[in-house]
């Protein structure tokens, strides 16, 4: 016959045995702490990236657009620009 626990409001105390992979008194994998961290790293910064790419077009820092194709076609764009300015230039 199985035993069961009741807190101090009668209420029925579920029996656990969950094991958690991870430690929060030490913040530490129990296993492959290194690798599982890493994975994590990863995965933060791939989402991340991919988040970025869809709100962000350019990077303000760099002044480089995050769509390296993008990037090109708006050099290509510019240098175009540049040179219908000088040849108008040239014909005044």
């Amino acid at each position: 016959m199985e035993v069961q626990k009741i807190d101090e409001h009668n209420v029925i105390i579920p029996e656990t045995k969950v094991v958690r992979d991870f430690d929060i008194i030490s913040s530490r994998y129990w296993n492959n702490h290194e690798d599982k961290v890493q994975k994590e790293f990863n995965d933060f910064k791939n989402s991340s990236i991919d988040k970025l790419s869809k709100t962000r077009v350019i990077n303000t820092l760099t002044m480089k657009y995050y769509n390296d194709e993008q990037d090109k076609q708006e050099q290509e764009y510019r240098r175009q620009e540049h040179i219908q300015k000088i040849a108008q230039k040239e014909r005044n």
